[in-house]
């Protein structure tokens, strides 16, 4: 009550919500994201606890790759001294690996599931893989995991079997890049589908959270990590995204590309114009920048998004009718 206004306090479970206080923190800020390293550093400071930066190098050429993944794996290795140091105890390799037997299996579906996603009608869509990053990011290595992606691999298998889309009449394949604008996530995949337009694939949902499946073996976990860390596209300069990029859009038969601007992530955000110029050059496809971000829903507008989608789609079958 303050002034005569009552005001309603939320309540939560503060066990549930709430993340206790960490005795180190462990950061990995991958793909050139410098927001990730402050991020520890301001966590850091703010629970006074040490934190410990594993950081991929960029790599500038495809020879860099090699010895980025040796590097990657010297920092493992100190990580590994100094929780051994602070626990007092050896690190468990058995318990390490046996996780990595659950994550071979989880990666490995869902890289599966993604690629039964070419099919046309497309049985599942960007949204849904974005919306089934969670227990890839977070459960990944747990029992059940893998459970989980199973399921949702037979049912995709189905739905191609029965000729069944995530959008009932597909009309339009669409590409999106940038990280998914979560506050609007129903909104964007229903204002998509009401005009025929599947949004299949992108980076965000297809090329992070150990998009490597080929690479892990869990007799080399740190390997393992480093490979999907440190090889990845988002890792490399321009002109290898843009060959990737392409490629990878003449696999899902990507009609035009969204490039939804994510202003709080300047890692995925600065090659949005080189991606547009370059794919869309190599394969003759349109595309439109809409506002957006991963967090702040006020650089999101419905009526820009209205207004830029319908023109891309117009613009798409200006093509066809010649």
């Amino acid at each position: 009550m303050a002034n005569g206004d009552a005001r309603l306090e939320p309540s939560l479970d503060e066990d549930r919500y709430i993340m206790p206080k960490p005795d180190m923190y462990i950061n990995v800020p991958g793909g050139g994201c410098g927001t990730g390293r402050l991020w520890g550093d301001t966590v850091s400071t703010i629970c006074d606890v040490p934190v410990v930066h594993l950081e991929p190098r960029f790599n500038w050429d495809t020879w860099d790759v090699e010895d980025n993944i040796q590097d990657f794996i010297r920092q493992e290795e100190e990580l590994i001294d100094i929780l051994e140091e602070i626990t007092g105890r050896p690190y468990d390799w058995d318990l390490l690996k046996s996780v990595f037997e659950e994550v071979k299996r989880a990666i490995t579906l869902r890289q599966e599931i993604m690629d039964i996603c070419r099919s046309i009608p497309a049985p599942a869509s960007f949204f849904d893989m974005v919306a089934s990053i969670g227990p890839v990011c977070h459960l990944v290595g747990l029992p059940g995991t893998g459970d989980l992606l199973q399921e949702m691999k037979d049912e995709v298998r189905e739905r191609v079997a029965a000729g069944t889309g995530s959008v009932p009449e597909e009309k339009y394949r669409l590409y999106w890049d940038g990280i998914m604008t979560w506050p609007r996530l129903g909104v964007l995949s229903r204002k998509f589908a009401t005009l025929g337009a599947c949004v299949i694939a992108g980076p965000y949902s297809h090329m992070i959270f150990l998009p490597r499946a080929d690479k892990i073996d869990p007799d080399r976990p740190l390997e393992s990590i480093a490979y999907n860390l440190c090889d990845t596209t988002l890792n490399y300069d321009y002109d290898h995204r843009v060959k990737v990029l392409a490629e990878f859009c003449r696999g899902y038969s990507i009609d035009g590309m969204i490039m939804s601007e994510t202003q709080t992530c300047r890692g995925i955000n600065s090659h949005t114009f080189a991606v547009m110029e370059g794919v869309g050059k190599a394969l003759d496809v349109p595309a439109v920048v809409i506002g957006g971000d991963s967090c702040d829903p006020r650089f999101y507008s419905d009526a820009q998004v209205d207004t830029r989608l319908q023109a891309l789609l117009e613009t798409i079958d200006a093509k066809r009718r010649t």
